[in-house]
């Protein structure tokens, strides 16, 4: 088998680097491409060497396993709306740059995603020296040098140069590497095809598809192949590795999450992917079978490339090594940029985070970042050289495989379980990478000759029952399977048992809620800011001026907030810069500067807000949805349109009292002025609202000087959203009417009670015309003075009749105007105290009246109103009696009550004494109109008038008058 010169080799290879450089800076020139493929090419930098090459040899050497790192990610795509979509919108929402971040983020806990961080690096660095290694076999394979040779360090420079170019030219997730995904999209591209042209070529070698099964019997592969899966433990055990691996691999969060750039692109990856698993996976076989026909001095996992060679097509193989060459670039690439983000994240900044102290902390973040990357390649240069070709691509993937496999109990806890605690997730990653070590990691390095053989024959430290492929005696599963099982039983029962006597804290159990479902975050208002100035100012303190400067205008621009005008622009604002500085820093440090610099209240988010996402929901998934859940939603947006025109003003307020909704009618009926009062507290855009929150009863409150009267009633939401709904309408229409009909009905009431009144009148007219009469025969002095005296009394009982029945019937009520209603019961008082002390009766105020009582009424009235109620009580209580007067709010307005120590009201009449002339009086001693009058004044005022008998003695008579809406 020929070779080809060393030098031409690395000069394709050079070639082909500088092509990805040129294809990465168009990429970054143009700002990227927006087209679904390029995101499913990107996903699929999950195919490396361990698929470009150990694939032919494990076919060759077990079989059907092979199908099993296709069949993982397969089966992870059609359940992506389980766990895609959900990792996706946090990653996006909260500024998530890698599976550090979003475990820090979901438990609350800094020493989380440093754990997470070191068994990444564990368990990615020997993945990426097996990429290395790949790459200096298959040149090895070319050229019939040393794997080892000098060459291979020379490109491991450049794609540390690459790297750290393209791979870290921006410090934050908020900016995507555009280049960087174009270019691994094009290595997606490239390896897929070079191995279709190795598998062509495979075919025409053997002649065909007839040929292909001559090799496959002659070779003995078809036996190899014929063993069903479900024969051997490990299918399912691979099967497991590569579905996990796929969601949790650095890489794969890296472009599955951070580099994604419109969620609609992961409809199209659905399928995608699949199908360009199953296009790769197809010349597995032919290729394999070939190379076991033509006898190839190569191990299996070279086949692909020496078959070329024995064939005699040197640029076919060149351009089989430069698709090995991609599938390995670009798993190291990806994987040292998204080592690097969890290292700076979660190692490095937590003990090295002085933005203040540092001139220009962008450049120094993103310097760190690519001296990381330069760090994590060569790290992984320098194992591959330790490591030598002691050990097959496939096992080394493998066991990578399952160091990553101990995020998922941690993973499930994100997705589905509200009570997992960070505590658990500690106690099984440490436990569950104890077993890893033991189990997976000795046995290898006891093979490559790194430990001591015995540690396979007696067990470590001679123990028989730590044997790391018979722990605790187990045998009869395979080696692979029995360390995947062990570290994960005891990960996830470590995790379930510690979270379990652990209770979740409360922010814990914030971020679960946030993570298992669509809804926004709680606001968090930052209280005593009126301006972004303000807000710059305190994150100065820690990131510098410069700093926070350029922060704060990303901020405006991504949340078009210009200046602070209620306290839901510093939520917004807040939870932008804490998206920004996730990105950049991760969520540990940004919860920990906004927390401490940025302090405030929380509060439920708008439900505004909460609607929008559904809309968005809704929106995105309307292909799908069946014809009832359309039905739902039309009937939905149905309900939106009613509230918005319904002639009723809504508002709802959430338990802190901030406004979470109001509607269209509120604006038109005058209650609101202005911008957007969406966040605020009702006390700042809506103090007219408080007599409607007192209680659950109607109430009613009339605008200061325009005669408007609204109505509204007010009910608390139950939970776990509390707060209250208002419901406010006009009724100066309605009030209006009654008035008129109250005036109406007092007229009918005049007629129908015609006989009463003739028979009120014609009593002392009858009188006075007999005293006449009498006069007329009399001749004396006494008797004169004492007729002219009854005609006096009997003159003036008509007169207080006729003004009696001209107040019931008075329909030219005089507009209402702001008094002071202290000053009216204080002149009602002063009036009735004269009488009072004549006839022996303490008359007193209890308590105090407080002075910032206004009304809006006609005082003179509302003094005759207490005067009648003030009298109707002196006369019953009589000499030595008590009438005291208490004024206090009540029911978003003002009580007055007028009680008294009397006899009380029988109670047969609590119900007519308000009737007009219906009186307990003695003949001649009442007109029985007094109290109706009353009633009357007091509806006139939009108030109340009621009675009832007091349990300890006497009555209490209550006037409730509405306040005035400042």
């Amino acid at each position: 088998m020929a070779h080809l010169d060393p030098m031409l080799v690395l000069g394709v290879l050079v070639a082909y680097l500088g092509l990805l450089f040129g294809i990465a800076y168009w990429a970054e020139r143009r700002g990227g491409i927006r087209h679904p493929a390029i995101y499913t090419l990107a996903i699929s930098v999950y195919c490396t060497s361990w698929t470009y090459y150990g694939s032919v040899g494990t076919a060759a050497e077990t079989g059907l396993h092979f199908l099993t790192i296709y069949l993982g990610p397969t089966l992870a795509m059609i359940l992506a709306p389980y766990w895609l979509e959900p990792i996706l919108r946090l990653t996006h929402r909260y500024g998530l740059a890698s599976i550090a971040d979003l475990l820090a983020f979901r438990y609350r806990s800094r020493s989380v995603g440093i754990l997470v961080t070191l068994v990444a690096l564990i368990g990615v660095v020997p993945y990426i020296a097996l990429q290395i290694r790949a790459i200096g076999g298959s040149m090895a394979a070319l050229t019939g040098l040393d794997p080892q040779a000098e060459f291979s360090f020379v490109i491991t420079v450049i794609l540390v140069v690459f790297s750290v170019l393209f791979g870290a030219r921006h410090f934050s997730m908020e900016t995507r590497q555009e280049g960087l995904v174009v270019a691994v999209a094009f290595e997606s591209l490239v390896k897929l095809v070079a191995i279709l042209v190795a598998g062509g070529l495979a075919l025409v070698t053997l002649g065909g598809l007839d040929g292909l099964d001559r090799a496959l019997v002659d070779t003995g592969l078809s036996e190899t192949l014929a063993v069903q899966p479900g024969e051997n433990g490990q299918w399912f055990t691979m099967l497991l590795l590569a579905f996990f691996a796929f969601m949790l691999l650095p890489r794969q969060f890296h472009m599955l999450f951070t580099e994604n750039r419109d969620p609609a692109h992961v409809r199209s990856a659905r399928w995608g992917v699949p199908l360009y698993l199953w296009w790769i996976t197809l010349p597995t076989v032919p290729i394999a079978a070939v190379g076991l026909a033509l006898g190839l001095n190569l191990p299996p996992d070279y086949f692909v490339i020496g078959l070329p060679l024995a064939t005699g097509h040197p640029w076919q193989a060149l351009l089989v090594l430069v698709g090995g060459f991609s599938a390995s670039a670009a798993m190291v690439i990806v994987s040292a940029v998204a080592l690097s983000t969890m290292t700076m994240n979660h190692l490095l900044l937590p003990v090295a985070f002085s933005p203040a102290r540092t001139p220009d902390f962008y450049r120094w973040l993103l310097q760190g970042k690519r001296l990381l990357i330069a760090f994590i390649i060569l790290l992984g240069y320098l194992f591959a050289q330790a490591l030598g070709s002691r050990s097959g691509l496939a096992a080394i993937g493998l066991v990578s495989f399952a160091a990553i496999l101990q995020f998922v109990p941690g993973m499930l806890g994100v997705l589905f379980w509200t009570g997992a605690t960070a505590k658990g997730v500690r106690w099984g990653l440490t436990g569950g990478m104890a077993v890893w070590l033991l189990t997976l990691v000795v046995p290898v390095l006891v093979r490559s000759g790194v430990l001591p053989g015995g540690w396979l024959e007696v067990g470590l430290f001679g123990l028989s029952w730590l044997h790391p492929e018979h722990l605790f005696g187990m045998v009869g599963i395979d080696p692979l399977s029995h360390g995947v099982f062990w570290s994960l039983l005891v990960n996830g029962g470590l995790f379930w048992i510690v979270s379990m006597r652990d209770h979740p804290t409360p922010s814990e159990a914030e971020a679960a809620l946030l993570c298992q479902e669509e809804r926004v975050a709680p606001q968090v208002v930052v209280e005593g800011v009126t301006s972004l100035g303000e807000i710059e100012g305190r994150l100065a303190e820690v990131l510098g001026a410069e700093m926070a400067r350029q922060e704060i205008e990303a901020a405006q621009a991504a949340t078009g907030v210009r200046a602070i005008t209620d306290p839901g622009d510093t939520a917004r604002v807040r939870a932008q810069l804490q998206r920004q500085l996730s990105g950049m820093f991760g969520p540990t440090i940004a919860h920990m500067v906004i927390d401490r610099r940025l302090a405030g209240t929380t509060a439920p988010a708008a439900i505004a807000d909460t609607i929008k996402i559904i809309e968005q929901r809704v929106a995105q998934a309307r292909g799908n949805l069946g014809d009832l859940t359309g039905e739902l939603d039309r009937l939905r947006r149905y309900l939106d349109q009613i509230l918005g025109v319904a002639p009723i003003g809504v508002v709802v307020l959430d338990r802190s009292g901030r406004i979470t909704l109001i509607n269209e009618s509120m604006r038109q009926m005058g209650w609101v002025q202005g911008g957007a009062v969406t966040g605020r507290h009702w006390r700042e855009v809506l103090p007219q609202i408080a007599p409607f929150l007192s209680a659950e009863l109607e109430a009613v409150t009339v605008s200061q000087g325009s005669g408007a009267a609204w109505r509204g009633r007010s009910a608390p939401l139950p939970p776990p959203e509390q707060g209250r709904v208002v419901v406010i309408e006009n009724v100066t229409r309605e009030r209006e009417l009654n008035r008129q009909l109250r005036h109406a009905d007092r007229l009918a009431t005049i007629g129908q009670m015609a006989a009463g009144i003739a028979h009120e009148i014609g009593n002392p007219l009858t009188s006075i015309h007999s005293l006449a009469q009498n006069m007329t025969e009399e001749d004396d002095p006494g008797f004169y003075r004492e007729g002219v005296a009854l005609i006096r009394s009997e003159s003036e009982r008509i007169a207080v009749i006729v003004r009696e029945l001209l107040d019931m019937s008075r329909s030219d009520f005089e507009p209402l105007e702001p008094i002071d209603l202290c000053e009216a019961v204080d002149q009602a008082l002063g009036l009735a105290q004269i009488q009072a002390k004549r006839r022996g009766i303490e008359l007193r105020r209890d308590p105090d009246c407080p002075r910032d009582m206004r009304v809006l009424g006609q005082r003179q009235r509302l003094v005759q109103v207490l005067l009648n109620l003030i009298g109707n009580a002196a006369e019953e209580v009589g000499q030595g009696g008590k009438v005291w007067v208490a004024v206090h709010r009540a029911e978003g307005g003002v009580s007055i009550a007028v009680s008294d120590n009397g006899p009380g009201i029988p109670d047969e009449l609590l119900e007519r004494i308000a009737d007009p002339f219906f009186t307990t009086k003695s003949a001649g001693q009442g007109t029985g109109l007094g109290l109706s009058v009353a009633l009357g004044i007091v509806e006139d005022h939009h108030g109340r008038l009621t009675w009832r008998n007091r349990p300890e003695g006497g009555a209490v008579f209550t006037v409730w008058l509405p306040q005035v809406a400042e």
